[in-house]
């Protein structure tokens, strides 16, 4: 039920770019996140498994 997972993000897929901007830390991913308030929308590109990169939307919620 997490807005990971209600995008389609699966155990396994890396995020490689959120809003634009190219990831290589996960501290990167916490610094675009912090730009945002709950409720608002991000767009990640995430590269599966098997190699195919796709694009979801995820809209933040608060942590539990």
């Amino acid at each position: 039920g997490s807005p990971a997972t209600q995008a389609g993000i699966d155990n396994g897929d890396i995020i490689i770019a959120a809003d634009g901007f190219p990831l290589t830390l996960p501290s990167e991913l916490l610094r675009v996140i912090s730009g945002h308030k709950v409720g608002d929308k991000i767009k990640l590109a995430i590269v599966g498994p098997t190699g195919g990169t796709r694009n979801v939307e995820v809209t933040l919620a608060e942590m539990p």
